[in-house]
């Protein structure tokens, strides 16, 4: 049976969806394990994961090299 999550890409937030919002204080942030742990799921059977951010817009600090 083929895998239908295989090579797919899926992408997430990561503030407010994979570990709790906390306007700018990114050093406060709670992870969400069982969204987590769905995120690992989909690598583990073959998905391909971005996760992306909009970290910096509040503070101003440049996250990219991070």
């Amino acid at each position: 049976m083929s895998n239908p999550w295989k090579d797919k890409t899926i992408c997430f937030d990561l503030d407010g969806t994979l570990c709790s919002n906390t306007n700018g204080k990114y050093d406060q942030a709670v992870p969400m394990m069982d969204r987590i742990n769905q995120v690992n799921w989909f690598y583990d059977n073959g998905s391909i994961i971005r996760i992306d951010s909009a970290r910096g817009t509040t503070t101003g600090q440049d996250w990219y090299e991070f």
